[in-house]
């Protein structure tokens, strides 16, 4: 009977995540279409409207992309087709690269970054790229809940691990959903619109990567009162 429930709970995530995730690939869609459509009937469009709707239609492209990326990655990793890049990695640089990475995010809702890192350059054996995916799935998922205030990351080098914390200023998670959050197809659900937020795919893919890196990734969350994200990672010796 529970594993019953629980395919009959799969399978309406799955409906969820499709309706979900054809609506996320409709809308960047149709908003290039429309816009890309003006700027070829209305060549004589001023600067400023012409530089406004390319903007877009770059920012609406960009996030098509990366949920296409996101399904391909998560479809990569789920099969064992994921190309690794195991090498030494500096883990101060890639928080601060992903720090820039998604500095337009934080800008375009007035958020701010905090960074609290080491005066050291600690080092493990990772995949750098992939390091960096997470660190931005991490910054693009609190700008994604939060209306203001800001983001920090703190890392702390212990004597075997590096811990990385990413912490919200966001809604927050409750308790029943805090582990969930992590699963493929699941999703919170924004309140003011009433649909889950997102594609449901970035933290199912930021808890992969981090367990095949030897890592593990928890969250610290309560409504109301933001989230933070904890990942811990294993050093080499001597790094």
């Amino acid at each position: 009977k529970a594993a019953n429930e629980r395919l009959k709970e799969l399978d309406r995530l799955k409906d969820e995540f499709v309706s979900t995730v054809s609506h996320e690939l409709r809308t960047p869609i149709t908003s290039v279409k429309a816009l890309a459509e003006i700027l070829r009937d209305n060549p004589d469009l001023d600067a400023t409207r012409r530089g406004s709707f390319s903007a877009i239609i770059v920012r609406e492209s960009e996030r098509l992309t990366r949920l296409i990326t996101q399904m391909l990655d998560l479809r990569k990793i789920e099969s064992g087709r994921m190309e690794w890049r195991m090498d030494r990695v500096d883990v101060k640089a890639v928080i601060q690269e992903a720090a820039d990475i998604t500095g337009h995010m934080l800008e375009e809702k007035s958020m701010t970054l905090a960074l609290d890192l080491p005066e050291t350059r600690p080092v493990i054996i990772a995949d750098r790229d992939r390091l960096i995916q997470v660190m931005v799935n991490l910054i693009s998922n609190g700008v994604k809940f939060s209306d203001g205030g800001g983001i920090s990351i703190r890392l702390a080098v212990e004597p075997d691990r590096l811990i990385i914390a990413v912490r919200d200023t966001g809604i927050g998670i409750p308790a029943a959903e805090r582990e969930r959050i992590f699963e493929r197809f699941h999703q919170i659900r924004d309140r003011a619109r009433g649909r889950p937020a997102g594609s449901g795919l970035g933290l199912a893919i930021t808890r992969r990567i981090v367990t095949h890196l030897g890592g593990a990734i928890t969250v610290e969350s309560a409504p109301g009162k933001g989230s933070t994200f904890i990942i811990s990672l294993p050093r080499m010796a001597g790094g």
